[in-house]
């Protein structure tokens, strides 16, 4: 059985999850602690698993030996990348790079993300990236998590007007490092400037895209709080996993027939 690698943002720690706990195939977990992934383990334990939790170094030992059985990895990186666009490309690809040699193919869950990875699978045999089901990459996590391209630009076109900030249930918990590396505002606790920088460009709503995930208990109460703290209006949009799910199927699928 193949091995399975996935490069992914913090942001998509939930949907992580839910791809383990809904493939019953997967014999092995590993997941790479590198500072990023501890709220990743903690939300697959509480979920019944056991990941095995290994450092770069110690990963050869864990990858691989067991040929009968179909193993994952998941290698999760920091929100704080998208400050900038070239180290988020230098350390996408470091990390594949990295894990080529223990995997059979790698997602990667990412989008064009400013167009740093929009070559990606022309760079690397036997990495996939977040496709529609048209085969566009998506835009961004907000247009993964609205199903591609066209739900996000129908959405984009309703609400380009009303000044609307997106949060998926992770970003709930990730939102001030993305505030930080948007460069938003370089202290996101301070409520006050933080308020100036969003009503500067525009912000008056917050949107809750409720994609059916429930590993963030919190995850309305948290939109609840930013919207008060900001003043914002809160309106709830339709999200999907399929689209995740598709991407991981269709990678996954692919290295079996290989097997």
């Amino acid at each position: 059985m193949p091995t399975m690698s996935i490069i992914g943002c913090q942001v998509f720690e939930d949907e992580i999850v839910y791809l383990i706990d809904n493939d019953p195939d997967i014999d092995q977990v590993v997941v790479l602690q590198n500072g990023k992934s501890d709220n990743l383990i903690d939300k697959i334990k509480k979920q019944g698993y056991t990941p095995d939790v290994v450092s770069s170094t110690e990963l050869g030992s864990h990858s691989g030996t067991n040929h009968e059985h179909f193993t994952l990895i998941i290698d999760l990186l920091g929100v704080g990348l998208h400050a900038s666009q070239s180290n988020l490309r230098s350390t996408v690809y470091s990390e594949i790079e990295k894990l080529e040699k223990y995997s059979d193919g790698i997602l990667v869950l990412y989008g064009l993300c400013g167009g740093a990875l929009h070559n990606i699978e022309q760079d690397f045999e036997n990495v996939s990236i977040l496709k529609d089901e048209n085969e566009d990459i998506v835009d961004d996590c907000i247009c993964a998590s609205l199903g591609g391209k066209e739900k996000y630009i129908e959405v984009l076109k309703k609400y380009s007007k009303q000044g609307t900030y997106f949060l998926t249930p992770a970003q709930t918990v990730y939102w001030k490092d993305l505030a930080r590396a948007s460069k938003l505002t370089p202290d996101p606790d301070d409520t006050k400037t933080t308020k100036k920088a969003f009503d500067y460009l525009g912000y008056n709503k917050v949107a809750k895209i409720n994609t059916g995930l429930s590993y963030e208990e919190d995850y309305g109460k948290r939109v609840d709080n930013f919207a008060k703290k900001f003043d914002f209006d809160v309106i709830e949009l339709e999200g999907t996993l399929k689209l995740i799910m598709d991407c991981y199927l269709k990678i996954k699928w692919k290295l079996q027939k290989k097997s």
